[in-house]
């Protein structure tokens, strides 16, 4: 048995979105200090790892910390995208149907919405960190992460990153067009830490797939080497926290 309550319905949506972008299929993990979910797209080209820490949720009770769950990520997104700005989230496991009870409540009005969201079944892939040795570094706020999507989306389909010393080149070449946006320290970014040179280039699809925490999070720390997987680390307001790893493209 577990219950956990959640007072950012709205914000959860972004999360949900991108997972169930990847894949419909994820796992959910219960922890002793907090929630995990986490998938890999078919593809093997994109993971994504949730992670709501217990201080970050206004309720959070687990009987048998460790226990691990498949569920349908793109049916608990259906049903978390109905959030409104005052609901909260509440999720509690209901043996008797094999499903776990999603309520939606509103704050102002006490009002509440529940929905069943069967399992798959009562157990799931054990999660394995990835600890990839990153050559470049930089920080930016999550909203200049969508508009730099945004600009690469009309005009290729590969997104290149050029890290140097002061500065991340970031290149979009299409037929008869071309994008270049140089991010800097103070424009826009936060902070950049490059160890040597690194160029990578990323489908453009999957950075659009893995920007839609951005709506939630306040910013984004992005992690990059030579032909190497890309890692976006967003972190938001309430202490939760969502990674995102992306396959290099290599021609």
């Amino acid at each position: 048995m577990f219950r956990v309550v959640y007072g950012r319905a709205s914000k959860f949506k972004y999360i949900t979105q991108a997972l169930s972008k990847i894949n419909d299929e994820g796992y959910m993990e219960l922890l002793e200090d907090g929630l995990r979910m986490w998938l890999m797209s078919p593809d093997k080209t994109s993971m994504a790892v949730v992670f709501l820490p217990s201080h970050s949720l206004d309720e959070y009770t687990v009987e048998t910390p460790g226990v691990r769950m498949t569920v349908r990520v793109d049916e608990l997104h259906r049903i978390v995208r109905r959030a409104g700005r005052n609901d909260i989230l509440t999720l509690e496991l209901d043996p008797g149907t094999q499903s776990i009870q999603v309520t939606l409540t509103d704050r102002k009005i006490g009002v509440s919405r529940t929905f069943a969201l069967p399992l798959i079944n009562m157990s799931g892939e054990e999660f394995r960190e990835l600890k990839l040795q990153s050559t470049a570094r930089f920080t930016m706020e999550a909203s200049d992460l969508k508009l730099l999507v945004s600009d690469a989306k009309i005009v290729g389909d590969t997104v290149t990153l050029e890290a140097e010393e002061d500065v991340v080149k970031v290149r979009v070449q299409g037929e008869d067009k071309e994008y270049l946006w140089e991010l800097r320290v103070g424009d826009p970014l936060l902070e950049l830490h490059v160890d040597e040179r690194a160029v990578a280039s990323y489908s453009r699809g999957s950075l659009e797939i893995a920007a839609k925490p951005a709506g939630a999070a306040d910013t984004v720390r992005v992690e990059f080497s030579t032909n190497y997987p890309l890692q976006l680390s967003f972190n938001l307001p309430g202490g939760e926290k969502m990674v995102v790893y992306i396959a290099p493209v290599v021609e």
